[in-house]
């Protein structure tokens, strides 16, 4: 597979005629699919030699017509497709909800365990917050309703289990049909807050979402906010996150921490925590949320330059460690060490948050 125009059959050729070992017997298979047979004689002649050794496992398959070897991808694509979506129409006939326990036998990384384990581990370290990545909807194979009840309901048997007060925010962004569906199956799952897009949904779906006084917090995700402190036109970030999604109802604003993997100014992330602190008339102050490759090591210093009354999202570098509940305790240990006073700290799903009071 190699860029048009350049003679990648030769290459490949010369490769399998040419390979050799310090000395230790080895045959070379060369397969090729589709070819011509004018190149597939080539291919011959080319290793010749090392099929003379019996040093050569040559498997070709010849077609000189276009239509022909579309014809032949064409079969074995439908065949794997078809067993694709036997495999999922079996796995849709078990309701999610029913598959808590069974998130104890999914490991995606040996070092982080299985999906329940992760999600009770953090909420046992401490954190106080465990939210949905804003890539998580409603997916097919993990439906939004069935999917937050399960989380939950792992996050309610840590707490149980601890005596701790982790709560989980489930991302209910979606079309204007689905959003208090989906906020109100937040609510009914015993979720204390939602993640919200406003980038994707517009500002006044949060106002609305706000005004039905449901009991559950608005943290806001900056998802297609459409704004960056380096930007010559729009909206600035301090005032588009620290006042405006305030005014629409926001309880935390996530902004791009600075130092991270998209890294912000920091004067620009110190103008988003002012506004969000100011005085706004009859308006609460917010939470502002640094997000963005923070780092579980850097916690104290963000706490030192930010202040107490702010949430740290901290995702890969905790989730990476060997130990993942230690290194959350290590997190949470910091933040309250930070801010001095016994404080909570906050995380995600796959992310943590840590700060004077933390999600």
């Amino acid at each position: 597979f190699s860029i048009g125009g350049l003679p990648h059959l030769e290459l490949a050729t010369q490769i399998a005629a040419q390979a050799h070992t310090a000395g230790e017997p080895f045959a070379v298979v060369f397969a090729g699919m589709g070819i011509t047979h004018a190149d597939a004689a080539a291919v011959r002649d080319t290793l010749e030699a090392r099929a003379a050794q019996s040093e050569l496992v040559l498997v070709l398959n010849t077609a000189d017509d276009p239509e022909t070897i579309a014809l032949g991808n064409d079969r074995v694509l439908r065949a794997r497709l078809a067993d694709a979506r036997f495999f999922v129409d079996e796995d849709r006939k078990t309701p999610l909800s029913e598959r808590v326990d069974s998130l104890d036998a999914v490991v995606f990384q040996a070092k982080l365990g299985s999906i329940g384990a992760k999600v009770r581990r953090l909420a046992e370290a401490g954190v106080d917050v465990i939210k949905d990545d804003h890539g998580l909807t409603d997916q097919g194979m993990a439906p939004f309703g069935a999917r937050v009840r399960a989380v939950q309901a792992a996050v309610d048997e840590a707490n149980a289990r601890t005596g701790g007060h982790t709560v989980y925010f489930p991302n209910v962004t979606a079309s204007a049909d689905a959003l208090y569906g989906r906020t109100d199956a937040a609510r009914e799952a015993g979720c204390a807050g939602v993640v919200l897009c406003p980038g994707l949904t517009g500002m006044d779906a949060m106002r609305a979402l706000a005004e039905r006084d449901t009991g559950l917090a608005l943290m806001a995700h900056p998802s297609h906010a459409n704004t960056s402190p380096n930007a010559d036109r729009g909206i600035a970030p301090d005032l588009l996150m620290g006042t405006l999604w305030r005014l629409a109802g926001a309880d935390a604003v996530i902004y791009v921490n600075a130092q991270g993997r998209f890294a912000w100014p920091v004067e620009a992330c110190l103008a988003v925590n002012r506004r969000a602190r100011a005085p706004l008339g009859p308006h609460l102050p917010v939470f502002p949320v640094p997000a963005g490759g923070i780092q579980a090591d850097d916690v104290a210093h963000w706490f030192r330059l930010y202040g107490p009354d702010t949430l740290l999202l901290v995702g890969g570098s905790l989730l990476e460690a060997p130990d993942v509940e230690a290194a959350a305790r290590r997190v949470v240990q910091a933040a309250r060490e930070a801010v001095g006073l016994v404080g909570e700290v906050a995380g995600g799903a796959g992310e943590a948050a840590a700060g004077g009071r933390v999600e």
